[in-house]
This record gives structure tokens, sequence and C-alpha cells, in this order.
């Protein structure tokens, strides 16, 4: 068997996930519940375990349905929201319906008895990709980077060897140097592999038309309003550079931000500014001992 999907994230669905996963009998596993981040998380665990457990299986999260379509099996668990229960009544009903639409014969069984705010907004306003930043919890970098794709976002640099990012730092001592942006690039262009892009960050117009022109591969467009980063990708844009939007990034503006023509927008709010899950680990008293 190929592919199973396991929709419903709750208890019985991570524990059948898990023991699938373990036995090493199908190639991939979904697990699709429309809590994604809880999704994503036990995906994470389980995934976690596969060198201690021997099994080879790949598993991934989804929080839409639709990403259960062309698996093989389908089981109906328990979604996280209410993670000791099952589907029952309408709900279960609309789910089936929901499932029938987009199957090809799958064989469906019934188990049982964040930011992505501002990924939507963004998505709202254009094709631009909203991705993070360096700026992560020391320790914590991969799983805030894994979190943040599994919100529906993009991961920017993972170290200072990805790419070279020419800040306004940068551009300081270089002028203290004599030396102005073309000139920076020039010399991180020779000390650098052909395979790594140069970027540029700039706060005006200028600035970006400067580092276009010499040759700068992706221009970071840093704190400017939608209406200025729309005038630069309309007079700078059409050929190959990116240009990425940072700087005061939020829910109000993510939309018209997307909507200026950038190819990227950057939030280091993604992980320095996520809010936790509420996840707590609670004794529940058991059935009292029998009578002697």
């Amino acid at each position: 068997m190929s592919v199973v999907s396991i929709v419903g994230a709750g208890t019985l669905g991570g524990a059948l996930a898990q023991t699938i996963a373990a036995r090493d009998r199908v190639r991939s596993i979904r697990l699709v519940d429309e809590a994604a981040d809880v999704a994503a998380g036990k995906a994470l665990d389980i995934r976690q375990s596969a060198p201690l457990d021997g099994f080879g299986t790949r598993i991934t999260a989804h929080g839409d349905i639709a990403a259960a379509a062309g698996a093989d099996v389908v089981l109906l668990a328990g979604p996280a929201a209410a993670p000791d229960t099952d589907w029952t009544d309408d709900a279960g009903l609309a789910l089936l319906d929901r499932l029938g639409a987009g199957r090809s014969g799958a064989i469906i069984l019934c188990a049982g008895a964040s930011h992505r705010r501002l990924v939507e907004r963004a998505a709202a306003g254009g094709p631009a990709r909203v991705v993070d930043t360096r700026k992560t919890t020391p320790g914590l970098r991969e799983l805030e980077r894994y979190a943040v794709r599994a919100g529906g976002a993009f991961n920017h640099r993972n170290t200072l060897e990805d790419g070279v990012l020419i800040k306004d730092n940068h551009l300081r001592a270089g002028e203290a140097r004599g030396i102005g942006i073309a000139g920076l690039i020039r010399e991180a262009r020779r000390a650098v592999p052909h395979t790594l892009r140069v970027e540029v960050e700039v706060t005006d117009e200028g600035g970006a038309r400067a580092a276009v022109e010499a040759g700068a591969d992706v221009i970071l467009l840093d704190n400017m309003s939608p209406a200025e980063m729309s005038g630069v990708v309309e007079r700078l844009g059409g050929g190959r550079v990116l240009f990425e939007a940072s700087g005061g990034i939020t829910l109000e503006t993510a939309a018209a931000v997307a909507a200026s023509g950038v190819q990227l927008i950057s939030s280091g709010a993604l992980t320095h500014s996520a809010p936790a899950l509420d996840v707590a680990l609670d004794i529940v008293p058991g059935p009292e001992p029998a009578s002697r």
C-alpha cells in the first residue's frame, strides 16, 4: 500500500499514525486536521521516533481535508479540537461528503465510536511568499522553522552561509571606506561561490536602483510603505531580480504589501513573537480501587 490519509489528529488519530508508521508497511501517511499546528506537532514526534523504532514511513501534516484525496485508504479518526471523540452526526456526514467529492476509489474507514492569519492575509493580496527570518530562539531554530512551514509560510536563510545579505551596517561601513553599493556587491561576488545569491537592503528607490544596476539578485525593501514598494517594483521590476518586503509587516498591511508586486514578504514575528499553544499535562484521577 502506498498512501494512507488519517483525518483527525486527536488521541485516536495520533495513535493510529504512530502504529501504522511503526509497522513500516506503507510509503507515506498524511495526518490531516483543521488544527494544523496540532497535526504538525504529532507528525514531528512520529518522525523523530523513526531512528529508534526503525521505520522508513514518511509522515506529513496538513490542515485542509483536500490533502486526504488520492490516498489508497482514508481513516476517519477524532478531530484535535475534541481529541477523545470521533466524527458523528452532521459533522461526520459532511466530512464524508467532502471526501467523496475528492477521492478516486479510496477505501474510507471510520475509526473509533497562528500567525496562519498573516499568511492568509498576504495570500489574499497577491502571490507573494511569506518567509521567516533568522530571528529564532537559541537551540530551537529547526523546530521554529518547522512551525513556520507547518503554518503555510516558507523559510529564509537558515545560516549566514546560505546567502549574502548586505544590510544597513554594511552600507555604512562601506561608505566609511569610500565604497558604495556597487563596490560592496563586487566584493561579495569575489568572496563567495557563484551559487550564492546576493541581497541588498535598501530604504528608498535610489538605493534599490543602485542595487539593481549593480547586479544584486534580491532587493530587500526595508520599512517602505506599500505605495513606495509598488512604485519601485513597477519601475525596476520585470527582470531577474526579486523584491522582498520587510519591516513592520502586520495583519493590517500584509495584503497591501503583497499587492505591491513584491515576491517575498519576510517577518521576524513568525518566530520571535509566535504565540504558544495551550499545552498542559494533567493527572486524571483513575477509578476507585475495588474493595477487598
